[in-house]
């Protein structure tokens, strides 16, 4: 079984098995056949994905626990394979018992081991990945905090040229990296990228660990880049994961789809940056081809599932292209329906899927769409835990829904709810968030929808209040910069409107200007935002009669309705 080629594992748990039946009651060498052949379960499920697997591979890892001494030598080894075991079982079905069962042995696997044993980094480092797992759970910080704490620790007690180094090094900087997405604090992010450089940096060229090393690094690179807007982040977290899929063996290694999957969210991201639509078929066709690489019952496929529906999605926002919408929803609910009851991922898959049906109700007007939109939102919501990280964005977004219907029914409640779970994300998220702007941003534009429909001046205050704090916390050249100015465009031509003060349009027109030189040309959202700066030069010659004005907003007008962009938008600047 040294390969790890699967018909090796095969022979090696039928060997095992045979051995395990054979051996007698109260045999010295049943702990040790029992673990072996737990340990090979555990390697075939990395190749199939099949749950039964590790179910098998506890219950004879439990049978080697209960006949060894606690005394034992063995037995904090023996404590740690099965804390590892929990651990995968978890992983696949969301099940909160598995692994706090995992955390359980493989603390008392700690508390078993001498100090300054050979073996206590590998069990603080196992210890470590557990409570990372504890967390993507719950959402409690604190259990991030212990990871980080024992992950540190396995640091300090590995020596520079040991072998385990680049991996604890890696797991670490996994853990300072979520705790980053929870806090939204620098320095956790930087200390991602730096233990993960320096795993990248002490591993050898052909070391088998070195692919999810690479992709591992990509990940924190594209966080960076939400962080700061910045495109060469990105452009460095592809090249990083595009070599991970390199120096992968191209010959059913099981990792590969979990690497193209990563980098296809790296191209749709870079997509939704940019524009470039040749980013976004990329996405979608490595996407593609790590779920035509992964078994159909393995653990990994709902995410990829999840990730390629995403990455359709953002397709039809550029292309318009309604097949690539029913291609996402389709997707997104097989995701949905193969994700074990009770996963932690289920919420988030919920509400990617709302937000597919919400894209078909604006495309079509279906009412049914919003309301199963609707359903699956706030059954997402019901089933994330409280203080879960995940909250704020499964709010916000139901909050848009509600928005959407406000829009198609004049229902003052639904604006009302809207506003109200938008203020629930932003009061749940913490200063300093990546999130943050696009929350203000989500709930200046409620308020400014209410405006609209109450003429209540103080909601238009709000508004541009929450919408210039949007726009203060959005790093200059972040790819949300230009949408964050058109908002806040728009409220202040509707305060000008009222009528006000002149400086009220001669701002909005120095902001959309900037809207439009950050746009990159070819962008999908180009003409509305062309559109609207003609409306903004237009809305102040009829206030100033200065001609310039008019002569100005005709040539943008025309700009608009004969840029790429979405025909609806091209018609009513055509017509203006």
């Amino acid at each position: 079984m040294r390969t790890g080629d699967l018909p090796d594992i095969l022979e090696a748990i039928g060997v095992l098995q045979q051995a395990v039946q054979l051996a007698s009651d109260g045999h010295p060498g049943m702990p040790a056949f029992s673990n072996n052949l737990g340990i090979s379960f555990q390697c075939r499920f990395k190749h199939t994905g099949d749950v039964s697997d590790i179910s098998k591979g506890i219950s004879v890892l439990q049978q080697a626990v209960q006949l060894t001494p606690n005394s034992h030598t063995d037995m904090p080894a023996l404590l740690n394979n099965l804390g590892i075991s929990f651990r995968s079982r978890f992983q696949c079905t969301g099940n909160i018992s598995d692994i706090s069962e995992s955390i359980s042995v493989q603390q008392h696997a700690v508390q078993l081991t001498p100090n300054g044993h050979a073996d206590m980094p590998m069990y603080l480092h196992g210890l470590g990945k557990s409570f990372q797992c504890h967390f993507e759970h719950t959402g409690n910080v604190s259990d991030l905090s212990e990871a980080i704490l024992v992950q540190q620790q396995a640091v300090q007690l590995t020596p520079n040229d040991h072998a385990d180094m680049p991996v604890c090094l890696n797991d670490l900087g996994i853990s300072f990296l979520h705790r980053f997405q929870c806090t939204g604090n620098d320095s956790d992010l930087a200390e991602a990228i730096l233990h993960q450089q320096r795993a990248v940096q002490l591993t050898p060229n052909g070391h088998p660990d070195m692919p999810a090393f690479l992709n591992n690094l990509g990940i924190s690179f594209q966080c960076h880049f939400d962080r700061t807007g910045n495109v060469s982040d990105l452009s460095e977290a592809i090249s990083l994961q595009k070599r991970a899929v390199q120096i992968t063996p191209d010959n059913g290694h099981t990792n590969m789809p979990r690497w193209l999957n990563n980098l296809g969210n790296s191209f749709r991201c870079r997509f939704e940056c940019t524009g470039n639509v040749s980013d976004v078929l990329e996405a979608i066709s490595v996407q593609q081809r790590a779920i035509q690489l992964t078994p159909n019952d393995h653990a990994d496929m709902p995410v990829e599932l999840n990730n390629l529906g995403n990455s359709y999605l953002c397709c039809f926002d550029r292309t318009g292209d309604v097949s690539d919408l029913s291609e996402a929803i389709s997707l997104l609910q097989r995701a949905v329906q193969i994700t074990p009851n009770g996963h932690p991922d289920m919420p988030g898959r919920l509400n990617n899927l709302g937000i597919s049906f919400r894209c078909r109700f604006n495309r079509t007007g279906d009412v049914s769409d919003l309301s199963e939109a609707i359903s699956l939102q706030q059954q997402a919501v019901q089933i994330t835990p409280n203080g879960h990280t995940a909250m704020p964005r499964h709010l916000s977004s139901l909050g848009m829904t509600f928005g959407c219907r406000f829009n198609r029914s004049g229902n003052i409640f639904d604006l009302s709810e809207a506003i109200s779970l938008q203020q629930q994300a932003v009061q749940l998220t913490p200063d300093g968030h990546t999130a943050i702007p696009g929350w203000l941003n989500n709930l200046g534009n409620s308020f400014c929808c209410r405006f609209e429909c109450t003429d209540d001046v103080s909601d238009l205050s709000e508004a541009i209040s929450l919408q210039q704090r949007a726009v203060q916390l959005t790093p200059n050249g972040h790819a949300d910069m230009p949408s964050c100015l058109n908002n806040l465009v728009i409220s202040f031509l509707h305060r000008f409107e009222l009528p006000g003060d002149v400086s009220d349009v001669s701002e909005a027109i120095s902001l959309q200007q900037r809207v439009v030189q950050l746009t990159p040309n070819g962008h999908p959202d180009m003409p509305a935002f062309l559109n609207n700066l003609g409306k903004a030069f237009h809305c102040r010659f009829e206030r100033t009669d200065d001609v310039s004005d008019v002569y100005t907003a005709a040539s943008t007008f025309q700009k608009s309705a004969t840029t790429f962009g979405p025909p609806s938008t091209r018609l009513i600047a055509a017509r203006i």
